[in-house]
């Protein structure tokens, strides 16, 4: 996902193909999720309503597998998200790299990053004014 992210963005096939891999992450994710309730760890209470329940849940291999795999589906989907906005808005492609990197890197920075980049870009520009249309006149009923 990343690659065409950043080498080919404005590609017709980026998006279906950009989800191709969060797809198979959130099934693998599900199948891992659904092992861990089938066969829990005896002694182990995971508890998703609390930080401390989901710490508790990364010191076993498969929660620390299901925690990674919740980041690759997630992070790309934001990543496509960036690209489809940037093309919507005419963000340049160029000024759009380095927070796609960080979304790949740092989920949320990247993220926070691009609003900031999109919103700056939204305010430098002017509206343009366009002429009226032929034959209109300001007064004149329609």
């Amino acid at each position: 996902s990343w690659a065409l992210f950043l080498l080919f963005p404005r590609w017709k096939m980026t998006p279906p193909l950009a989800l191709v891999a969060p797809i198979v992450h959130a099934l693998l994710y599900g199948k891992v999720l659904l092992h861990m309730v089938l066969h829990p760890v005896p002694g182990l209470a995971v508890d998703f309503k609390s930080l401390e329940g989901i710490m508790t849940g990364f010191t076993i291999p498969d929660g620390a597998f299901a925690g990674w795999l919740h980041y690759c589906t997630f992070d790309p989907l934001v990543g496509l998200a960036i690209i489809l906005d940037a093309k919507r808005m005419r963000v340049p492609h160029l000024l759009c790299v380095p927070c796609l990197v960080a979304t790949a890197l740092m989920g949320p920075v990247g993220f926070v990053a691009y609003l900031l980049l999109r919103t700056g870009f939204k305010l430098s520009r002017r509206p343009t004014l366009m002429p009226p249309p032929k034959g209109f006149e300001w007064g004149r009923p329609l």
